[in-house]
């Protein structure tokens, strides 16, 4: 190295300094003037050339080296949080890290979270070594977060929310005893705190003054190290004798009577001997307690073919201390129908197989002639000859009257096959037939009408005039009625109630005609007759009809044949009968001579005379 020597601060000199063999570095300025030129004395000092890497510092004529490390280092780290992702909103926006240097605090460094959600922090450009060369410590810390608590891990800080909320749990006992009729209950009851399933607390529990059994634990941590919820649940050590049933925070003791019964019961099937082979292998029979399902048990019929079933064991009373009641039903059998008595089940099959009966409607009416045919007619379905259903029929675009009863069933309750046959509701004017599904409907014109006619004697009053004649009423030609006509009827006549159609809507023909009477000559003029006196030929016996030339016999004018009976244009049925209203004649007319008359006229006041006579004779 080299050591100047400085005069009044200048330099002066230099000397080369090594070390000797002990390792010494010493130097020595000799024959140095003390004064200068005005007697004033010299001030020496010294100094040296820089030596890299070293620091000087001169005492006196001491100078000495330090040599500074200008080494440098950096400490990195993260600030991790445990704070259920802040799920309390504890997090500040910011934390302040500190650099110690050898355990004392050297730099501090404001830290947040960066755009990923980091916490990072970095020191840079520190010395890594001491003026004695000894390598620095460093550590880090951070000023302290409320809420939280700080561990850290080289440079790792921790910081973990420890939640301190609290909570309590409060409950009660109930007792379901009969109010301790049987004297089961004790004195104290054991109740069990569990957190998130597992006993955490106890506590021993009596009745109060009020008779209250009521329980309370409080200053419970109400979230875990995860800042999870802790779930509080209550039992209870077993009491003996009772059953334990939690609500909540309620625990209920139902003191239960061991005390058992039974039920035992059969099924019976009503399904024609499984005719229809629709019984199920087995069926499942229902033990309802108290209207609810308890218990069931599958029922197969035994070897003697019986199937029974018995629930065994039962308890006889529920927890107030009354009496259970059993009943039994079964699960539904497809097809069958169930009835419960007691404890028998019976099931009744209900064959739901159909059928369907579909027939026709046929008129027989002249072609609807006299539009007399209904818009519709009703079908009446019987069902073992009483009424079952019923359907309005009518005409189809073809004119067809068809009917269909569908899905009907086919067998009755017993397994018998209902007969099903049809009928139809009364059309009138109408008279049905049924031949099978077919419906015939066959129309009677009912109409009628009457002829009436008046006898008319041209024979100038004859003494021979018959007393009474025969008028022959024809139907298309045939004798089918016969009128004795007489003056007892003013001789006239009247044929009633007669049918103006046949069977097949044709018009009957109607006509009159007249038996034949001696001596006189028939003509019929619509429904009147006139009979004309014949005139005796000369050498003939009149009153002989062996040699009369008029025999209706041989006559051609019969009224059978004569071209002056009754024709066509005065025969139609629908001509009204004669509306001729002649009042009879007080004496008949004979046809005799006026002399005739005075004769009768007289004997008739004779006859009066005498009856008058005859009823004063009785008076008297």
């Amino acid at each position: 190295m080299t050591v100047q020597l400085l005069q009044n601060g200048t330099e002066f000199k230099t000397q080369e300094v090594k070390a000797d063999k002990e390792g010494n570095w010493n130097f020595s300025f000799t024959d140095l003037p003390k004064y200068d030129e005005q007697g004033s004395e010299y001030t020496y000092t010294v100094s040296e050339v820089k030596v890299n890497g070293y620091e000087t510092k001169v005492d006196g004529t001491t100078i000495t080296n330090t040599y500074k490390n200008t080494d440098k280092t950096e400490v990195s780290g993260k600030k991790v949080w445990e704070d259920y992702n802040n799920k309390f909103n504890t997090r500040p926006e910011s934390i302040t890290v500190q650099l110690l240097q050898n355990g004392t605090e050297f730099q501090t460094q404001e830290v947040k979270a960066d755009k990923e959600g980091n916490w990072n922090f970095n020191f840079k450009d520190l010395p890594k070594y001491d003026g004695q060369g000894n390598a620095y410590t460093y550590t880090v810390s951070e000023v302290k977060v409320n809420g939280y608590e700080t561990k850290v891990d080289e440079t790792t800080i921790t910081n973990t929310y420890k939640n301190t909320d609290k909570t309590e749990l409060s409950g009660k006992k109930v007792w379901e005893d009969y109010n301790n009729k049987f004297n089961t209950r004790p004195e104290s009851i054991t109740v069990q705190l569990l957190q998130n399933g597992k006993e955490f607390n106890k506590q021993e529990v009596k009745v109060d003054k009020e008779g209250n059994w009521n329980f309370s634990f409080k200053d419970l941590p109400k979230y875990d190290g995860q800042g999870n919820a802790y779930t509080y649940t209550v039992s209870e050590v077993k009491v003996n004798g009772y059953e334990t049933k939690v609500d909540g925070t309620t625990i209920t003791n139902t003191y239960k009577n061991t005390e058992t019964t039974e039920v035992s019961g059969k099924k019976v099937w009503e399904d024609y001997n499984n005719k229809f082979n629709t019984r199920p292998e087995s069926i499942t029979v229902q033990l309802l307690q108290n209207g609810t399902e308890f218990q069931t048990q599958e029922v197969k019929a035994d070897k003697e073919g019986n199937w029974n079933f018995s629930f065994k064991d039962l308890p006889k009373y529920d927890g107030q201390g009354n009496e259970f009641k059993y009943t039994v039903s079964e699960v539904k059998v497809k097809d069958y129908e169930t009835k419960v008595d007691g404890t028998t089940i019976t099931n009744t099959y209900k064959n739901t197989e159909t059928t369907e009966v579909s027939g026709k409607k046929v008129w027989e009416d002249y072609n609807n002639k006299f539009n007399t045919r209904p818009e519709s007619i009703t079908v009446q379905l019987l069902q073992n000859g009483k009424e079952f259903n019923k359907q309005e029929v009518k005409a189809d675009k073809e004119g067809n009257w068809n009917f269909s009863f569908k899905d009907l069933p086919k067998y009755d309750e017993k397994g018998n096959e209902f007969k099903y046959t049809v009928s139809e509701v009364k059309v009138n004017g109408y008279e049905t037939k049924v031949d099978g599904t077919t419906i015939t409907n066959t129309y009677k014109n009912t109409e009628t009408t009457e002829i009436s006619g008046k006898k008319v004697w041209d024979d100038n009053n004859a003494i021979d005039r018959p007393v009474s004649i025969k008028v022959d009423l024809l139907q298309n030609g045939k004798v089918i009625d016969t009128k004795e006509v007489s003056v007892a009827t003013n001789w006239k006549y009247t044929f009633e109630k007669l049918q103006v159609y046949d069977a097949n809507g044709v018009a009957y023909k109607y006509e009159v005609k007249e038996q034949p009477v001696a001596g006189y000559k028939s003509e019929v003029n619509g429904y009147d007759i006139t009979n004309t006196k014949i005139k005796d030929e000369p050498g003939v016996d009149p009153k002989d009809p062996s040699t009369d030339p008029k025999d209706p016999s041989t006559d051609p004018k019969d009224p059978s044949t004569d071209p002056n009976t009754n024709t066509d244009k005065n025969s139609d049925s629908k001509v009204p009968p004669t509306t001729e209203n002649d009042k009879p004649t007080l004496l008949p007319n004979t046809g005799g001579t006026s002399a005739e008359t005075i004769s009768i006229l007289g004997g008739m006041v004779l006859f009066l005379l005498g009856g008058i006579l005859f009823a004063r004779q009785l008076i008297k």
